[in-house]
């Protein structure tokens, strides 16, 4: 499986490292001026692919409820975006908070994410009604 990493220094290099350690083979991007490159690879991204985004932050003086909202919201446009110019329009987008471990992140990257297992073994012991009660909740949480 092939990884293109992009953030800042300190985190792409560690979480670079625990996809290496799953055996991915890993490209950073870690200079603001790499960015069109990555811009050029959505295109290309195969129908089973998966972006995850992983938020950043602003110093806590400065850093609001809003402010946090408004990332999300725009790195969920930005993942939108991806995959009406993915062939299919389909790919698989997840969206990490800034705290998120560097091994969360390699799993979640991976496909390899533990929360949504422990979600998905839940709801497969529902029953339907319970299991869509459950789903709606979700998204209204979502959103």
């Amino acid at each position: 499986m092939r990884v293109l990493v992009s953030g800042a220094e300190r985190q792409v290099g560690e979480v670079a490292a625990a996809l290496r350690a799953r055996g991915a083979r890993v490209t950073e991007v870690t200079d603001l001026a790499d960015v069109p490159a990555v811009c050029a690879a959505l295109p290309a991204l195969t129908p089973d692919a998966r972006v995850t985004f992983v938020l950043g932050t602003l110093p806590p003086e400065a850093a609001t409820a809003d402010d946090r909202e408004a990332r999300r919201a725009l790195t969920r446009v930005l993942g939108h975006a991806a995959c009406a110019d993915n062939p299919d329009g389909h790919l698989t987008l997840r969206v990490l908070d800034a705290g998120a471990a560097p091994t969360d992140i390699a799993q979640v990257a991976l496909g390899l994410d533990p929360g949504r297992q422990e979600l998905m073994e839940r709801l497969a012991d529902l029953s339907y009604a319970d299991r869509r009660v459950e789903l709606l909740g979700l998204a209204a949480v979502e959103t």
